[in-house]
Parts: structure tokens; sequence; C-alpha cells
């Protein structure tokens, strides 16, 4: 079993330094390592979509040190996947490539797909008054005020995801970046999220 939850900003982990996101898409001179990372990031998102937990990825021949980088930057990059778990567990082959997957959910999956119900109903509202014409600027300030307005500290340390910030209306740092970044992705702005293990926080790029 392998947890990563300390790179996985919805369980209050952040980013390696000197981690690189991979392309969500593949460019025509991708090399074969983003090729295969878009591949099993594309693997990843149908899986987390579905609540898929148990998977075969032999045919991918991926270290386990390897998926463990492309698993926190999927729900990194994904927002909307509050429900997954941190921790995945897999089987290796011979070769020590992973064979057999084992992907967990803090939540069953009537209750995960009901929470991912509300989740999309807050993008919708929250996004409901941007105009068309509006610029870029005019759309990041949009959400800015939208999140001061609507979501408020959390004292209690307890919330790091979208979720938390959108639906519960309170969050700390991490969820509010990560709302930040859910809604600026449902507008087409182009978003990352951005830490700091030395100033213990998290916000947007």
């Amino acid at each position: 079993e392998v947890d990563p939850s300390d790179k996985i900003l919805h369980t209050g982990g952040l980013l390696d330094e000197e981690s690189t996101f991979t392309n969500s898409e593949v460019s025509f001179f991708a090399t074969e390592e983003e090729i295969l990372n878009n591949e099993i990031s594309a693997v990843l998102l149908s899986a987390f979509i579905s609540c898929e937990s148990e998977l075969d990825i032999t045919e991918y021949k991926i270290t386990p040190e390897q998926f463990s980088d492309i698993y926190s930057a999927v729900l990194n990059r994904n927002p909307r996947f509050f429900y997954v778990k941190s921790f995945f567990a897999y089987y290796q082959d011979s070769q020590g490539y992973i064979s057999k997957l084992y992907l967990y959910y803090r939540y069953d999956k009537n209750t995960s797909m009901e929470m991912l119900a509300e989740f999309d109903k807050a993008i919708n509202a929250a996004t409901s008054k941007v105009s068309a014409n509006w610029s870029d600027m005019e759309k990041a300030l949009y959400i800015h005020d939208y999140l001061t307005r609507n979501c408020e500290y959390d004292y209690s340390y307890y919330g790091y995801s979208a979720y938390d910030a959108l639906v519960n209306n309170t969050a700390v740092c991490q969820g509010y970046a990560l709302g930040f970044k859910a809604l600026a992705n449902e507008l087409g702005l182009q978003c990352e999220v951005v830490t700091s293990w030395s100033l213990n926080h998290a916000w947007n790029m």
C-alpha cells in the first residue's frame, strides 16, 4: 500500500517544489514518458468517475514510483475527485511493474455520486452569473470575490477540498485554492495550485 497524501492537496498535503505536472494534451513531439503519463491519467480519470476499485494496468509497464507521481498529479489537477482517497495498493509482476491496482474512496459509490451532484450544482450556481464576453481577468476576479463572500476559513483545520470550499463553504488554504481551480476549470481559465512547505500555504497561479 502506498500513501502519497503528503503530496495530495485535498488531504492537506503540499506539492514537491521540483515536481511538474503532465500536460493534459499530448503534443506531436511528446516523449514516450509523456504519452504513458497521459494514458495512465486517462485510465485513472475514467476509474474515478465510475468509482472502480480494481484495475489491471499490466500493459502500461509502469513502476510504483512512476505511478505514485501520476496519481498525485491527477488528483491535484482535478478537484472534483475529492471523494478519492490518497492511498492506493498494488501487486507487481516479475519485472517490478504494477499489474493489479487497487483504488479506495472516502465514501460508498452512492454517497460519492450524491456529493458529486452537490458539487456540480455548486459549480453551476457559482458560474451562472458569468458572462461569456468577460475577459479572463474579469472571470478570475469574479471567482476571487465569489469565494471571499461564500467561504469562511476553517479554523478546525479539516476542510482541505474543493467540496469543502464550494459546498460546505468553509475550508483552509488548500480548499480555497482547489475551489478556485475548480471554478477556473469550468470557465476555461488556465490555473494551477502553487504550494510552499516553508510557508505551509497553498494559492493559485
